[in-house]
């Protein structure tokens, strides 16, 4: 594998990085760069990429990292409360908890800072989109924005209801209320305008992915999707259960339920839904999409997690502590889950499985300061 020369790199060159914006030319030389070098490179953060996309480049660095077992390792986060939602944008996790103000942030998972949330309030879903984090709050009309979830703003939302979700896409933040037909859209995450969806439910979760948003119904067969947040269209899920979260990647939709279930679900446009099996029977709360690979966390007393490459195929894992385990998400090449019940858990997997006979991974080198890591591919 060539990976460049020190040239007086302050990290004393552990892995022959080369210079910030150095120019570079060998295939698997990793550069720091101010801005995008091009399509010459791809960033260095862990990823999986197809071995017949980049050949060159993997025969270079072949099959780099554990490809069999990554475990999560567990983590500490800086007060026990109920942590109930993270997200990953603009270099940072960003956590935030229940029934306080408290909320968190982290360059790479592991190490955590406490947060003030403007309200003391039950915040329930997290995202970050345009440059800005947005949190939600359930059984207010109460939001909050940040550009870096360390200074956060509060909001008004349209109504005060039970919030569940919120997420980003197409221009556009979209937010959903359980038990009602209400939702909320919003271009900034400061201004918003109530939407109606399509029949009254306990709506869980909202995701976007193929150019629509799909929004989840817990205890019901019912999802809706919409091109942008306004106008939204009636689907049927293939059993009605408690769907809890939902998520895109991979060209498909998944979903899953806490209903003490093996039950998931997979769609390629969130119209035509598929039941599919999950490893184990659990109450299944969050699932999320990265480096390849689905990746969802169970809120009960045991450890379970479950990988798939495709939400199809599942494999049961096993999570570090047993907890509530309420969210996961993914960011800077590594999975990120927290867990609720009054728990200062967190947990990280670096460099996730992928499938060895057609998928290869990429060092993952978290970025300082206003330079980010590249590695040259083609």
């Amino acid at each position: 594998m060539s990976l460049g020369n020190p040239l007086g790199n302050p990290l004393g060159n552990p892995l022959g990085l080369a210079r910030a914006g150095a120019d570079v030319s060998a295939i698997g030389t990793i550069s720091f760069f101010e801005s995008d070098p091009g399509s010459k490179y791809l960033l260095a953060n862990g990823d999986t990429y197809l071995q017949a996309d980049f050949p060159k480049l993997f025969d270079k660095i072949g099959l780099w990292g554990d490809i069999n077992r990554a475990e999560p390792t567990q983590r500490v986060l800086p007060v026990s409360t109920t942590w109930s939602s993270v997200t990953y944008g603009n270099g940072v996790f960003v956590a935030v908890a229940g029934g306080s103000t408290i909320a968190a942030t982290s360059p790479n998972g592991i190490t955590w800072t406490k947060r003030v949330l403007p309200v003391g309030t039950a915040w329930s879903s997290v995202t970050y989109g345009n440059g800005v984090f947005v949190a939600m709050a359930s059984s207010a009309d109460i939001a909050a924005t940040s550009p870096n979830g360390i200074t956060w703003t509060k909001r008004v939302l349209p109504v005060g209801t039970a919030w569940s979700s919120v997420t980003y896409g197409n221009g556009v933040f979209v937010a959903v209320a359980g038990g009602s037909t209400i939702a909320a859209t919003s271009p900034d995450g400061i201004t918003w305008t109530q939407r109606t969806l399509p029949a009254s439910a306990n709506w869980s979760s909202v995701t976007y992915g193929n150019g629509v948003f799909v929004a989840m119904a817990n205890s019901a067969d019912i999802a809706a999707t919409s091109p942008d947040g306004i106008t939204w269209t009636q689907r049927t899920l293939p059993v009605g259960t408690a769907w809890s979260s939902v998520t895109y990647g991979n060209g498909v939709f998944v979903a899953v339920a806490t209903s003490g279930s093996t039950i998931a679900a997979t769609s390629p446009d969130g119209i035509t839904w598929t039941q599919r099996t999950l490893p184990a029977s659990a109450n299944w709360s969050s699932v999320t999409y990265g480096n390849g690979v689905f990746v969802a966390v169970a809120t009960s007393s045991s450890v379970i997690a479950a990988t798939s490459p495709d939400g199809i195929t599942w494999t049961q894992r096993t999570l570090p502590a047993s907890a509530n385990w309420s969210s996961v998400t993914y960011g800077n090449g590594v999975f990120v889950a927290v867990a609720t019940g009054s728990s200062v858990i967190a947990a990280t997997w670096p460099l996730f499985y992928y499938d060895a006979s057609a998928y290869f991974a990429i060092p993952g080198v978290f970025s300082n300061g206003n330079v980010t890591s590249y590695i040259r591919a083609r």
